[in-house]
């Protein structure tokens, strides 16, 4: 859930926290204390002897979190073979990505299965920098880049013209459209700031590297969205596959024109140069 979500229970005196676990294990991992950050699921959970060894973890290459000790997992109920593949060595598969913050708080990715691969084989959460990226109050939607052609990760990403318009007047910044204002200056620094934040929480070849400020939202009425706003992922790419080509061949800029429609059923055509930005931290080498 979003920051701003956690913040209201807090505010009305509950204090809601995160904590990660599954049916076959329990809970394996809490915020405990006064200590809570939104973005983490706590630190790993310190079993009674009662119920067994401690709880330990580990990671595979594929970043794939593997759990013993505690309560156990003695295996499904009479289903021997799908127990037998939910075990390695004694250790529970979760079949959840994670990474493990200096600290010893537990990151959830994704699920291992919606992954993205690069070309140099590095798995990456789309899913998860996508829902990062929303929970700044100036990013609408986004949408993470990347596969077995590409070297990094990207991002296109619509600002929220509402937050982004009452921010900019704020600081004196003079805008005529949506266009204009998602290619100024200020704002891909604001918007960076906000990419640069959710890179902490990934690993280096998993971070953002490029990102554009679309001129335009996407709009279910142009099929880039469905009517629950989830974004349909291949469309878009195939819709933006020049702007896509044109971040990943290293230019800087690029002479952005698409049709769009509006919702009277008129159609009309968006042209603007669209910046290329990099982020902080995320030179390509």
């Amino acid at each position: 859930m979003s920051p701003d979500i956690f913040r209201f229970f807090h505010a009305i005196g509950i204090k809601l926290r995160n904590l990660y676990g599954t049916t076959e294990t329990g809970i394996l991992t809490q915020h405990l204390g006064n200590c809570f950050a939104p973005e983490t699921m706590g630190k790993w959970f310190r079993s009674h002897p009662d119920f067994g060894p401690p709880l330990e973890w580990k990671l595979k290459d594929s970043g794939e979190l593997l759990a013993r000790g505690g309560a156990g997992f003695a295996g499904y109920y009479k289903n021997s073979e799908m127990t037998k593949a939910k075990l390695e060595d004694g250790w529970f598969l979760t079949g959840d990505a994670v990474t493990m913050k200096e600290n010893g708080e537990l990151v959830f990715l994704d699920r291992v299965s919606d992954l993205r691969r690069l070309s140099d084989g590095h798995m990456f959460p789309p899913q998860f920098i996508e829902t990062r990226l929303r929970f700044s109050p100036y990013i609408r939607d986004a949408i993470a880049l990347g596969d077995a052609s590409k070297p990094f990760v990207s991002a296109l990403i619509n600002i929220d013209f509402d937050n982004v318009s009452r921010w900019a007047e704020r600081q004196g910044i003079t805008y005529a459209t949506l266009p204009d204002l998602s290619q100024k200056r200020e704002v891909i620094e604001l918007i960076e700031g906000a990419v640069a934040h959710v890179n902490q929480l990934l690993e280096p070849k998993s971070q953002v590297k490029r990102f554009v400020n679309l001129p335009k939202e996407l709009d279910p009425d142009e099929a880039e969205l469905t009517r629950t706003r989830k974004l349909r992922r291949e469309f878009i790419e195939d819709r933006y596959k020049g702007l896509i080509r044109a971040i990943y061949e290293g230019e800087s800029e690029f002479c952005f024109e698409l049709q769009i429609k509006y919702r009277d059923g008129r159609s009309g055509y968006v042209k603007n140069n669209t910046r290329i930005n990099f982020c902080q931290g995320g030179e390509v080498q």
